[in-house]
């Protein structure tokens, strides 16, 4: 079951990958391919159950997983740390920007929950 769900996670991968670079488009390959796994999942054309074990396996070692990305940075140490002020600031702006997205739409589920939450207690009166 592990090994069928490695499977599985690495050819949406391999997938995401091939339509990224086939039509030019610039998000990485592997962020289509967990949309498209994502929605497999929704549309029920793959179970998590499939992939859970070897999601877990994947979690508990993430760590391990950023191991390259600590080493780009090193390697690459002199043109980051010629460009700390705008990656600073364009870092917090997007958080920024990230946060009051969130604040808005959570807002806005609340308010059409509480919505939700009147209009059924209407129709319970009655």
């Amino acid at each position: 079951m592990i090994l069928k769900g490695f499977t599985i996670i690495f050819l949406y991968l391999v997938v995401g990958n091939f339509i990224s670079e086939t039509f030019s488009i610039p998000v990485a390959g592997s962020i289509i391919g967990m949309l498209l796994l994502t929605v497999s999942f929704m549309l029920k054309i793959v179970k998590v159950e499939t992939v859970k074990s070897a999601s877990d396996i994947l979690i508990e070692n993430m760590s391990l997983l950023y191991v390259p990305s600590a080493v780009g940075i090193i390697l690459y140490f002199d043109l980051i740390s010629s460009n700390v002020l705008p990656i600073v600031f364009s870092s917090f702006i997007t958080t920024f920007f990230v946060l009051a997205v969130t604040g808005l739409i959570q807002q806005k589920m609340e308010k059409d929950d509480d919505e939700s939450v009147e209009a059924l207690e209407v129709v319970d009166e009655k």
